[in-house]
Parts: structure tokens; C-alpha cells; sequence
């Protein structure tokens, strides 16, 4: 299994590039590869169909596809803004979605967010659902949300309650059983 990392957001201290760290450090060993993007890595212009129907496909874009054509999976920690996902998350999509064969098809991905709300940023995980499986992206059903996540980080990055740290293990092996199980289904 080669599986990216990521989170949505440019923050050095961001909770979610703390979840996504946290998965790195969790999928290490277990995975054949794991590939950690730093969000700024991932950076792609704006989205413009003129261009791309001239055929003009930035050099980042091609960048990030090549990554992400790489795995066989993906873990995605995206923040909440305004009950939606990260507009750069949304044009990086858009982008990648242009290509053809589209990257993403095939690919499965488990999302995640942290967010100091008492929701837990669900419903913005599901706009990042719909979008990713439009384009053929098999998400896991189930997603690992962190509500009011400055009482549930340490600032080491770790998470502080048990019971959190039990599901967020457990969500994880579960993901990566369900990520094996579509790759031999596909080979």
C-alpha cells in the first residue's frame, strides 16, 4: 500500500496537520509507502477552464497528479470553513478532475478533521465526500472528526483522551483492511 498525506490547511500549527501527522506516524511501518504533503506542495493555480480546454495544464497541477497517481490511498485532514471544505482543497479537485484518466478514480480515501467547534467539522467532511466521489474516489464510510480539538491535542500533537486515541486506531485499521481489500479487488 503507497498512501498519501495531507491536510488542507497552510497553518504550521494547524489540528489538522496535527491529525495528519498523526496518521504519517500511525500508517509507518504498516504501509509500504507513505508520502506526507505539506499542503504547499500541493498548491495549484486557480482553476480555469480557458486554459485548461487549450490544453495548458500548469506544471503543479501535473505535480500533484503524478503524487497522487502514486498511491493507493489517501488520508485527507481538511478543516471546516463555513460548514464547507478549504476553497484550495475544492480547485485542487477541480483540477485534478480535468485530467483524464483522472488521478483520484480508484483511489480510496479516509477523511478526517479537527475543528474547535463542538461538531466536529462533519458536515464539511461531507462536501469533501460528495466531491471526491464524484470522481470516482472510494470513501471510507466513516470519517474521524475532532470536536473542540484544543482540549483533544496536546501541544506535542498527540491526542489527549483515550477513548479518542482508541477510535482513532481503529479507524485506521479498519481503513487500511478496506484500502488492501479494494486493491486486490482491482488488480
Amino acid at each position: 500500500m503507497n498512501i498519501l498525506i495531507f491536510a488542507a490547511s497552510h497553518r504550521p500549527a494547524s489540528s489538522n496537520r496535527q491529525l495528519a501527522q498523526l496518521s504519517k506516524h500511525w500508517v509507518h511501518g504498516k504501509a509500504t509507502s507513505v508520502d506526507f504533503a505539506e499542503y504547499a506542495e500541493l498548491d495549484v493555480p486557480l482553476y480555469n477552464a480557458y486554459t485548461s480546454e487549450a490544453g495548458e495544464i500548469p506544471a503543479a497541477v501535473q505535480a500533484v497528479a503524478e503524487r497522487v497517481q502514486q498511491a493507493d490511498a489517501l488520508i485527507i485532514a481538511a478543516p471546516e470553513y463555513n460548514w464547507s471544505i478549504p476553497g484550495s482543497l475544492k480547485n485542487l479537485i477541480d483540477w485534478l478532475s480535468y485530467l483524464k484518466p483522472c488521478p483520484l478514480t480508484g483511489r480510496t480515501a479516509l477523511l478526517m478533521c479537527a475543528t474547535p467547534s463542538k461538531r466536529g467539522g462533519a458536515v464539511g467532511l461531507s462536501h469533501l465526500k460528495t466531491a471526491l466521489e464524484c470522481v470516482g474516489v472510494f470513501v471510507y464510510p466513516s470519517a474521524f472528526t475532532c470536536g473542540e480539538s484544543h482540549g483533544m491535542l496536546s501541544p506535542q500533537g498527540a491526542l489527549t483522551e483515550p477513548k479518542m486515541q482508541q477510535r482513532f486506531d481503529a479507524l485506521h485499521t479498519e481503513f487500511l483492511d478496506y484500502a488492501r481489500r479494494l486493491k486486490r479487488s482491482a488488480a
